[in-house]
């Protein structure tokens, strides 16, 4: 009999109703985060029921969940039924009753009860535990106010942390990055791409690359004079190669737009190192597509180190791509301003 009741309920159903890969594991996935939800308030109810002293607790904690997560779990419900055909009534009763045989209620003592309701709001409904962010970022994806302002999102405290620490592409810097949990992370397959995140619509993509300016120059650190490395720490070299860049245009084309408008550029400070904030519309070839993109490039220097947090935007059957493009300019503003250059401190 299980006590350890953790409840990362997942629905391992034979999902035998899709043909196509991608059908069966994005239907797994929103299987996983109802049977998430509903594990959620089938034990908060039982606590209620069993502990008097903890109801309290337990209906607050079912409220919250309800506020945060039930308009994404009526989403799911509905593309769910659609696609299968199948009672989303009778579906429910399934995972339910999945869940009862899978643990053992009878037994779920008041110390149990106590640590489930423990960091309730915290690690469940946000999701800030290794257990529990894949599913709470499933249910964000389908909750259609983030996903129409993404930087809500992010401003409402669901977001995932990058690191860098020994990283083998980090070339010793230590930093970190937010970006909202609804959004995806994965290695970048270019040398000096370190991540790319990706929304769960695939209409936008941030990048996190890293330059070693004196590799690039065939120095090392170590062959540095006193003088040199003073210059560094003064913060004039990172000034110096801001501007040395070049113009928005330029640099818009040298990294493999074409036909580029609208360009910007600003010079600011990021985690109080000098940066410069590049944007601009192109072409952008593939092997799959030519697409249309709004790119913004926040550069930022540090010591001899570069740091790129690229956002690119799909603008492609956009019935108004200047809206799309503000839909996404604020939340690359909170991303590269969450940078931590954990070195400095």
């Amino acid at each position: 009999m299980k006590k350890q009741i953790l409840i990362i309920f997942l629905l391992i159903l034979n999902l035998t109703l899709f043909s196509q890969t991608k059908d069966k594991e994005y239907y797994t996935d929103i299987a996983k985060a109802m049977g998430y939800y509903l594990g959620m308030e089938l034990t908060l109810d039982l606590i209620v029921e069993k502990y008097p002293t903890l109801s309290r607790e337990a209906m607050n904690a079912k409220m919250n969940l309800k506020i945060a997560h039930e308009e994404s779990m009526e989403n799911m419900e509905s593309i769910y039924g659609q696609a299968s055909g199948e009672n989303m009534g009778v579906f429910k009763k399934k995972i339910i009753n999945r869940i009862l045989t899978e643990y053992d209620y009878a037994n779920f003592s008041s110390y149990e009860a106590t640590t489930y309701l423990h960091n309730f709001a915290e690690e469940r409904i946000k999701g800030n535990h290794e257990m529990y962010g894949e599913f709470v970022g499933i249910l964000l994806s389908h909750n259609s106010y983030y996903q129409s302002n993404p930087a809500k999102e992010f401003l409402d405290d669901y977001k995932n942390i990058f690191h860098t620490d020994n990283h083998s592409k980090s070339k010793g810097l230590n930093i970190s990055i937010s970006y909202p949990k609804s959004w995806s992370s994965q290695e970048g397959k270019r040398p000096n791409i370190i991540t790319l995140i990706q929304n769960s619509n695939k209409d936008c993509l941030a990048t996190l690359a890293f330059g070693d300016l004196l590799s690039e120059m065939g120095v090392t650190y170590s062959s540095l004079s006193n003088e040199e490395i003073e210059y560094l720490q003064s913060g004039e070299f990172a000034k110096e190669m801001i501007d040395e860049l070049p113009d928005a245009k330029e640099y818009l084309l040298s990294v493999g737009l074409k036909n580029v408008t609208d360009t910007d550029s600003k010079r600011t400070t990021i985690d109080s190192q000098p940066a410069i904030i590049i944007k601009g519309r192109g072409d952008k070839s593939t092997v799959l597509a030519d697409l249309d993109v709004y790119m913004i490039s926040y550069i930022i220097m540090y010591d001899y180190y570069m740091i790129n947090i690229g956002v690119m935007i799909s603008l492609n059957e956009q019935d108004d791509p200047q809206d799309h493009i503000n839909k996404y300019d604020l939340l690359s503003k909170l991303i590269a301003s969450s940078l931590i250059i954990k070195d400095q401190w």
